[in-house]
């Protein structure tokens, strides 16, 4: 399962060329799944309109009512996507580092700054759906070891308070 929790509404997700790359990872993965989960679903099934029926009916959009919900949908994802652009932390890549998950974004904005190494997620140019269709399939046989959930998890704590709060608190005494 791939997963991407965006809001298919903001531009800058670029939700769009995710769903343009899946077309490409559904013709090389024959049991790849697309789950969106975005604040708002009617968006995220307009994209859908476009894809070929085969390759669509491997799509699900799904309303999440709650953080346990999200929290579900990422620990059952194989990987999650974050295809932004000119985003400021990428927080959903996090959640999904906790959960066991590695992640795949753009090699842009602060996301670098959380995928960090080949062992939690990949990065793909933005705008790239050819990248990030490759950059996805390398994450689904990444999230096949069974070593990467420790590696995300670990990676997910780098951003807990016990390891940022002091940091912080360090910077407002300065």
């Amino acid at each position: 399962v791939v997963f991407c929790a965006a809001a298919a509404d903001d531009g800058r997700k670029r939700v769009a060329v995710l769903v343009r790359a899946f077309a490409e990872v559904a013709r090389q993965h024959p049991t790849a799944r697309l789950v969106l989960a975005p604040p708002r679903p009617e968006p995220a099934q307009a994209l859908l309109a476009g894809l070929d029926p085969v390759v669509a009916r491997r799509v699900s959009v799904r309303a999440t009512g709650s953080s346990e919900e999200l929290a579900a949908l990422y620990r059952s994802a194989t990987v999650s996507v974050l295809p932004s652009v000119d985003e400021a932390f990428g927080l959903v890549l996090v959640e999904s580092l906790a959960a066991g998950t590695p992640v795949v974004a753009n090699d842009h904005g602060a996301l670098p700054e959380v995928v960090t190494s080949d062992s939690i997620g990949r990065l793909a140019p933005p705008d790239d759906s050819a990248g990030l269709a490759r950059a996805i399939l390398d994450a689904l046989e990444l999230g096949s070891d069974p070593s990467t959930a420790a590696a995300c998890r670990a990676a997910a704590r780098r951003w807990d308070w016990d390891q940022i709060g002091p940091q912080w608190l360090a910077l407002d005494r300065g």
